[in-house]
């Protein structure tokens, strides 16, 4: 098995930051159909707060890079 490096992690991140922003009205047009129709842009505003902070992780393990991403959407989202 393969390790997960830094830059592999702070790219995967990129991407799903874009993806989230891309697709923020489908996923909150999908969570109207049985919730407050908040995630969508709940995910965007967490996202676009994690794409912000990518550079600063540069360095750092995975492991914490991964750890520092979930308390940003934490307190953002």
């Amino acid at each position: 098995m393969a390790d997960i490096n830094n830059d592999q992690v702070l790219a995967w991140l990129s991407a799903c930051a874009e993806a989230m922003t891309e697709h923020k009205q489908e996923l909150t047009d999908l969570d109207a159909a049985t919730g407050d129709a908040d995630h969508g842009n709940n995910m965007a505003r967490g996202f676009d707060k994690v794409q912000s902070s990518l550079e600063g992780h540069a360095g750092k393990s995975a492991g914490d890079v991964l750890k520092a991403v979930a308390m940003t959407i934490k307190s953002s989202v």
